[in-house]
């Protein structure tokens, strides 16, 4: 059995939350083949383009989705200006923001700034303890087939003191791979 340690009660693992009304985004077509996934993305590039990944379907059904404040797009994060201002402004400076535009179901620009199988997460506490905290209230974990953001307690109390939606938050210590399919776990803090 793996012992508890201060890191899995600190941390969460982002997640997009279960809902209708959830945009889905898929890079367009200038976009899909520039491995932002995978590379990072040199400043002054372009930006990046994503779109409503359900957009014709939701036209079929008449159904509109509601710009939040994140989207996700994969495990990456997309949030609007005010959420980027507030982290330039933080001692996040192992996190890439980089220009992303998300083009609306009329085909309008809105602005968005952006920069193995696991079943169970645990974070090393030898690993952490030799990092400055400020230097990893955000960061993705390498070497996993998916490559969720974790956020430290105080980022989660920013996001969910402002209310802040489009994202949710499960901890560490009690996540398991496939509760976040999960609506009726209450293990996490929607906002």
């Amino acid at each position: 059995m793996i012992s508890l340690n201060i890191y899995n009660e600190q941390y969460y693992i982002t997640i997009r939350p279960i809902n209708d009304n959830q945009l889905y985004l898929k890079p367009d077509k200038k976009t899909e083949h520039r491995d932002y996934d995978f590379r990072k993305l040199q400043p002054g590039g372009a930006p990046l383009f994503l779109e409503n990944g359900t957009k014709e379907k939701d036209k079929r059904l008449g159904k509109q989705r509601h710009l939040t404040d994140v989207l996700m797009e994969g495990s990456n994060l997309l949030v609007n200006d005010n959420i980027r201002n507030h982290l330039v402004l933080s001692s996040i400076k192992v996190m890439q923001l980089y220009p992303a535009i998300y083009i609306d179901d009329d085909d309008e620009d809105d602005d968005i700034d952006y920069d193995a199988e696991v079943t169970q997460y645990y974070l090393d506490d030898k690993v952490l303890d030799e990092i400055p905290e400020h230097q990893r209230l955000m960061f993705k974990m390498g070497g996993a087939t998916k490559a969720y953001i974790f956020a430290h307690q105080v980022v989660v109390d920013f996001f969910t003191s402002r209310k802040i939606s489009g994202v949710r938050f499960m901890k560490v210590s009690t996540f398991k791979e496939g509760d976040q399919f999960r609506p009726w776990i209450k293990k996490y803090t929607y906002i």
